[in-house]
């Protein structure tokens, strides 16, 4: 896998094979194919296909645009970082990932967390970043 893949995943991580995010992964694959037909059309993204990939990155061990590493939990409808007793919704995730697809549709380059504008998106950002909701690099200067 390509540095640039793990951008927003804890360096430190010493095993990075165990998470087969690349061809063959047929969450990733429905996802790509998904996200290409929605990318100028948010309100036809589909929690389906979004949640699918989440479940695939549970335990996968992230950072922060600070810097502090955080893995989650899928249960329910919902995902626990380990970080946080709170837990995101899924419809709070997916009211984020259809702002995020908004604003790059009019052009707005989500920078960071604070753009996303919803509970969790500190955490949120890096996730979206791995899957490719997010096209721009993450900007270590902005704030949550």
């Amino acid at each position: 896998m390509s540095a640039e893949i793990w951008s927003g995943i804890y360096p430190n991580m010493k095993n990075k094979d165990t998470v087969n995010l690349g061809k063959g992964n047929k969450a990733m694959d429905a996802w790509n194919m998904h996200l290409s037909e929605i990318r100028h059309c948010p309100e036809n993204l589909s929690s389906e296909f979004l949640w699918q990939v989440l479940c695939e990155l549970e335990q996968t061990y992230f950072c922060t645009v600070k810097g502090i590493p955080f893995t989650y939990i899928i249960k329910g409808h919902e995902m626990f970082v380990n970080r946080k007793e709170k837990s995101i919704t899924q419809a709070t995730i997916l009211l984020s990932a259809r702002r995020v697809l908004e604003k790059q549709a009019e052009g707005v380059v989500v920078s960071g967390p604070k753009k996303i504008g919803t509970f969790g998106a500190s955490y949120l950002y890096p996730v979206f970043c791995q899957i490719g909701l997010i096209t721009e690099k993450m900007n270590e200067s902005e704030e949550m």
